[in-house]
């Protein structure tokens, strides 16, 4: 396992940006995700945010669909590589840290983005609640922080441990468990070189409670973007949709 630093919000991107859309290119149906903040939030709009926007997998097909997207991440690798796409030019990037606050614009938003487990790659716990908080700030009136996780149910007890490594497509995933601490530091090896990566993980309450300190209400969860229930075990992933707290 190699070691990174856990503070370093350009680390994912050093480590994936090369291989992102060759590797995830079917992460999921872009259109469900358009189609579902476009029925929690009519026109007109005052615009969208993105938190990690990485390559614009989400943000182009957000901005043809006709949102005004703007983006924000860490990586000048991930951004470089949504410049040359076609569309790109539609979607105004900002290189910086989500959670800093020197990195945001001033502008308000409809909708607030965090997918893809982006709160789950702040690693530290007072960064994922600054990142929530920065976001509940940004908000219109009407606006809606979104929040994609996945749902992480490590094995194990409670001391860190190594789980059995996995070959997926010819790429080695290797994982180490901090359950007390609720980390998870993976690596997957291959396409010729080791890719270190780092998650601090939630539940669906910690986020809640993380969205109530920063004045938000959970106003909908769902499983997945499409919302649908699944039959043959629980649910992979959530997304949360959080408004001011209206009380």
């Amino acid at each position: 396992m190699i070691d990174i630093d856990a503070d370093d919000p350009t680390a994912y991107g050093h480590a994936f940006a090369d291989v992102y859309d060759e590797w995830y290119h079917d992460l999921g149906d872009a259109g469900l995700v358009v189609a579902a903040l476009n029925q929690r939030c009519p026109p007109p709009r005052r615009g969208l945010l993105e938190l990690g926007i990485g390559t614009g997998r989400l943000a182009i097909p957000l901005s043809e669909a006709g949102w005004e997207v703007t983006g924000i991440d860490a990586s000048a690798e991930m951004l470089r590589q949504l410049g040359a796409k076609r569309g790109a030019q539609q979607v105004a990037c900002i290189l910086g840290d989500v959670a800093d606050p020197a990195a945001w614009p001033t502008d308000r938003y409809d909708i607030v983005l965090a997918a893809f487990n982006l709160v789950f790659n702040i690693t530290a716990r007072s960064r994922q609640q600054q990142l929530i908080t920065l976001a509940a700030e940004h908000l219109t009136s009407r606006g809606l922080l979104v929040i994609e996780t996945d749902l992480i149910t490590p094995s194990g007890t409670g001391a860190r441990h190594t789980s059995p490594s996995r070959v997926v497509e010819g790429v080695t995933i290797e994982t180490v468990i901090d359950p007390l601490n609720q980390l998870i530091d993976g690596t997957h090896r291959g396409a010729g070189r080791d890719r270190p990566w780092r998650l601090r993980y939630l539940n669906t309450d910690q986020l809640d409670a993380m969205a109530t300190v920063a004045g938000l209400e959970l106003a909908d969860r769902t499983e997945g973007w499409s919302g649908a229930t699944g039959t043959s075990g629980p649910p992979r992933s959530y997304v949360s949709f959080y408004r001011l707290n209206r009380r």
